[in-house]
Order: structure tokens, then C-alpha cells, then sequence
């Protein structure tokens, strides 16, 4: 049975230049990557928050936990579905797809990363996210997953990502949709979306 649900989505993001993601992980420790990071933060003339609420569902099916909404003009990824899932006995590994107008498919498991393409109307381009922290307590009663990950497109800037999602389930006496003033962006850019902010 699918679960009706409320999305609340905070994503705070800085740019940090070089991460050389798509080298050989051999040559830079996780210890670096925090450190790239950390530096990053420190610099808050490069953050950008966005904030989104949605209408979303999740089930467990065959023992993964699947989690889907649409995406929104806010993010720039009107068309697009997306979906969470991972394994109910193995929580830290998390898989995000993205399918419609954008199409991808990211990985996020610690210490580990996950080179993928991430194709839109437009051009593909070739992806690598670093997976720093997660934190997963996601359930059809409610709960919330933390990634904090670092991504880089292939030829460009590469940026720190720590992203929030929460989830409510939705009381049979609530609206069915949200009117327009209960979704929201909040940033320092918000007509000027890039490729890596879209992740």
C-alpha cells in the first residue's frame, strides 16, 4: 500500500572549485574530501539554500523502500519524478533516479562515489558525487534522510552538497495538493540554476 506523504526538501550547497572526483580515489583519503569541504563552508559568500515542499508517496516493495514525487519549476526539473529507494535491511546505501525531462542515476553509499550521466534536454554531461555522511531513518510512518556529498561535473566547477529530506505522512482530512505558497525556493540565485544545483 502507498503511503500519501508531505516532502519537505533543504538543500544548503558552496562551491569549492577543483575536487578531482573522476581521478583515481587512491590518490586523495576521505579525510581530504572533508577537509575540501570544511574549507568550503567557511567561505559563505559561495552558499546557496533551497528550501521545497511536495506531495510525494512511498511503499515498501519486496523489501525496498521506495520513495517518489515530481519535481517542481522551483528546481528547475518540471517533468522529472523522483526516486529514493534503498534495501530496508541495508540503510546506507541510497539510490536516487531521476526520470522524464532530466534522467540520472546516483549512488550514495559513505567513503564511496558514484560516476554516472546525467542527460537533459539539452546536453548530457558526465557526473561523479563523493558520498561525506548519511544519515537514514526513513519510514512509511515518517522520518528524514541527510546526504551530505560532494558532486562535480566532468570539465566544470565541483560543489559541497548537504541535503535534508523529511517526510509526513498525509492525514486523510488534509488538502490534496499545496497551494502555490507552500512551495518555496530560498536563494542568493534563484534565476540562475545550474546543472550541479539541479542534483
Amino acid at each position: 500500500m502507498k503511503q500519501p506523504l508531505t516532502i519537505h526538501l533543504t538543500t544548503v550547497q558552496h562551491d569549492i572549485g577543483e575536487a578531482a572526483l573522476f581521478e583515481q580515489m587512491s590518490q586523495t583519503s576521505h579525510i581530504d574530501f572533508v577537509r575540501l569541504a570544511q574549507s568550503a563552508q567557511e567561505q559563505q559568500e559561495t552558499e546557496e539554500r533551497f528550501e521545497m515542499y511536495v506531495r510525494g508517496e512511498a511503499e515498501v516493495k519486496n523489501g525496498t523502500f521506495v520513495l517518489r514525487y515530481m519535481e517542481t519549476e522551483l528546481t528547475g526539473m518540471a517533468g522529472t519524478e523522483t526516486t529514493i529507494s534503498f534495501d530496508v535491511h541495508n540503510r546506507d546505501c541510497v539510490t536516487l533516479l531521476r526520470s522524464g525531462e532530466v534522467k540520472t542515476a546516483l549512488t550514495f553509499l559513505k567513503g564511496q562515489r558514484s560516476i554516472s550521466t546525467y542527460d537533459t534536454p539539452q546536453i548530457p554531461f558526465s557526473l561523479c558525487v563523493y558520498t561525506m555522511h548519511m544519515k537514514n531513518d526513513l519510514q512509511l510512518t515518517g522520518g528524514s534522510l541527510v546526504l551530505e556529498y560532494l558532486v562535480e561535473i566532468r570539465g566544470a566547477f565541483a560543489q559541497h552538497n548537504r541535503l535534508v529530506l523529511q517526510i509526513t505522512p498525509v492525514r486523510e482530512d488534509e488538502a490534496e495538493v499545496f497551494p502555490a505558497s507552500d512551495e518555496k525556493k530560498v536563494s542568493d540565485r534563484s534565476d540562475e540554476m545550474d546543472v550541479s544545483e539541479k542534483i
